[in-house]
Order: structure tokens, then C-alpha cells, then sequence
């Protein structure tokens, strides 16, 4: 990259006004230079100093954007590479967006992402890039950009979707693998060729082959499916017992919700707590009810996830044969 705006006069014998002597100067406090003989040193000087400002400006740029700062005569393209450049080195968040949104109604192999507004990082702490009116559709029968990059999503698992930026190649999405590790908040793998920045959008359930999702619907960073059963028991457990599922449970999910069933065969007094870790029930959500015989309860339920994988459960019954049973039909990641 380049850049076409030079200081003047910065070697270490330039002919300049010593910097004492420049900020000593009544002139700068007045009306300029009065007309008569110009002194070179004095001259050298201004223009030094508004050079070395206009250079550093525009390798600022340079820097920031990757785009060459080129001094053409007009101001409308460094303009909005000066603002890229300060976008780029904000310290926004990476991932912050404002309304995500997808929704894939049946089984299929691609999904469109939209957002108001969403920040990538060329890593982490690094340069940041707001995209706008983000409209962008992912693919599993595509490879690279706009399609799968890295690791193919694994049937009956779960896949990251990145949203990219490229200061030529602009905005795109692709997607990776999020079954076997947790997906990073800038992707951790090498970019398709023109991309410098990432940011993870959605995690996103597979069908029963890698060649489609699951049906989703994604709001913000809340991902509801069709989910399962964590748990379908019918004895209780009278300490927390912890339930993992990795078909269930994405490794990127920091809460899970959907509903806590209890039952009988006898009339009982039952419960059930669905809690994030197994010390003291911590954050747990109860369903305590006296049922009739042959009756159940469900209510729902959210919970973080602190154990990856995983949620605790604890239950008693005093008659009959008992049901307990923890659904789960979405997740924050």
C-alpha cells in the first residue's frame, strides 16, 4: 500500500525555524507572516508541520484500511477511508450486533443471515470493521466463502456461522464445524482469500446429514430448535446429578432453556430442580407440586451453562412410580 502525502523538510540539517523560536513567535498569535521578505526557515517550518500531520493522517489510513492514500486532488475517497480507518480501530466488541435474525423453517442445506449492524475483528483486541444492513446466505453445498471453510459441519451436530469482511473482497458469511470444539469469537482458522476479519453470528443445528441444517430460528444470540430429551427417568435422584449431552448441548451454549416435567403414578408430592452446577442447586429452577394419580406438570425452565455440556438435576417423589423428565428447545451462545 501507499501513500502519496510526504513531510517536508523533516532531515536532520532542514532548514527550519527552531521549535523554541517558532512557538516564541508573536506571528503565530497573529495575522501571519507580514508582507515583506519571506525567511525560508520560517516558511520550511509551516510547512513541515501541516505536512507531517497530513502524512501521519494518511498512513493512518493506509494502516487501518489497507487502501492506498492517494493525493489525486479530491477528498471524497479519503474521506470514507478515514472513516473506515477509525471504525477499524475502535475498541468495539467483537460480535456486538444489532438484530440478528435467520430462520429456516424445514430441513435444508442453506439459511440467510441478517443484522442491522454487526462488528468483526481481524482478531481479538484487533482491528474492528462495523458491517451495516448485513444480508448475506450461507451454503453446505459450497466450499469457501459463502459456503463451508475448514471442517464440514458434522451430521447431527452443530456449525458455526461467521459473518467476513474484506476491505476489497467487502462482506460475506461462511461456515465451519462446532461439534467436536467450541468455536472462537473471531475464527481461529485461515480466511478465504480477501477476508482480514471475523466474527461469530450463530450457531446453528445440523440435520442428520452434512449436507443440511436442522430447522432454526436465530434471534440475536438465541438459537431455538426442535431440541430433545436430556433426561427421561423414572426414579429420582436425591443429590445433583449432572446430564450432559453433546446432541443437545452445543459446546458454545452459556444457557439452555425448555421445560422441566415431573409426574406420577400415585398421588405424590414431587419435584424436580434443573440448576447449572451441583453446588447447592446454584441458579436452579424448581417444579415442586402435590400431583393427583396419574397426572404431570411441566414448566419451563433456563439455566446457564457453567460444566460444558451439561445441567444438573436433582428430584424426589413420595408415591408411585415417578416422571422426570428435562427437554431442551433453545440455547444462548
Amino acid at each position: 500500500m501507499s501513500n502519496d502525502f510526504l513531510p517536508f523538510a523533516v532531515g536532520g540539517t532542514a532548514n527550519v525555524t527552531p521549535q523554541a523560536t517558532y512557538a516564541a513567535d508573536t506571528t503565530l498569535l497573529q495575522g501571519g507572516f507580514a508582507s515583506g521578505i519571506a525567511k525560508s526557515p520560517d516558511l520550511n517550518k509551516v510547512w513541515r508541520q501541516s505536512s507531517i500531520m497530513a502524512a501521519v493522517l494518511a498512513q493512518f489510513i493506509v494502516n487501518q484500511t489497507g487502501q492506498n492514500a492517494v493525493d489525486d486532488g479530491t477528498t471524497t475517497t479519503l474521506i470514507a477511508n478515514l472513516l473506515a480507518a477509525v471504525q477499524a480501530s475502535s475498541r468495539a466488541v467483537v460480535g456486538q450486533a444489532r438484530n440478528v435474525s435467520a430462520f429456516l423453517a424445514a430441513t435444508g442445506p442453506s439459511v440467510t443471515f441478517t443484522a442491522d449492524e454487526i462488528v468483526v475483528q481481524s482478531a481479538l483486541g484487533g482491528l474492528s470493521y462495523l458491517l451495516s444492513s448485513f444480508s448475506k446466505a450461507v451454503s453446505l453445498g459450497t466450499s469457501g466463502i459463502g459456503g463451508v471453510v475448514g471442517t464440514t459441519p458434522a451430521a447431527n451436530g452443530f456449525a458455526a456461522v461467521y459473518a467476513a469482511f474484506g476491505a476489497v473482497a467487502g462482506t460475506n458469511v461462511f461456515v465451519t464445524d462446532a461439534t467436536a470444539a467450541k468455536a472462537p469469537e473471531v475464527y481461529g482458522g485461515t480466511l478465504p482469500a480477501g477476508y482480514t476479519a471475523s466474527a461469530l453470528i450463530c450457531i446453528a443445528p445440523m440435520g442428520t446429514t452434512t449436507a443440511n441444517f436442522a430447522p432454526f430460528a436465530l434471534t440475536d444470540r438465541k438459537v431455538s430448535w426442535s431440541g430433545g430429551n436430556i433426561i427421561t427417568a423414572s426414579t429420582f435422584v436425591g443429590g445433583p446429578t449432572i446430564r450432559t449431552s453433546a446432541a443437545l448441548i452445543p459446546l458454545n451454549a452459556r444457557s439452555v432453556g425448555g421445560f422441566n416435567q415431573v409426574g406420577s403414578s400415585a398421588a405424590s408430592a414431587i419435584s424436580q430442580v434443573i440448576a447449572g452446577t451441583g453446588v447447592n442447586n446454584m441458579g436452579g429452577q424448581f417444579n415442586t407440586t402435590n400431583l393427583a394419580a396419574g397426572s404431570s406438570q411441566a414448566i419451563p425452565y433456563e439455566v446457564d451453562i457453567v460444566a460444558p455440556q451439561s445441567i444438573f438435576t436433582q428430584s424426589a417423589n413420595s408415591a408411585g412410580t415417578p416422571g422426570f423428565t428435562v427437554s431442551t428447545n433453545w440455547f444462548r451462545f
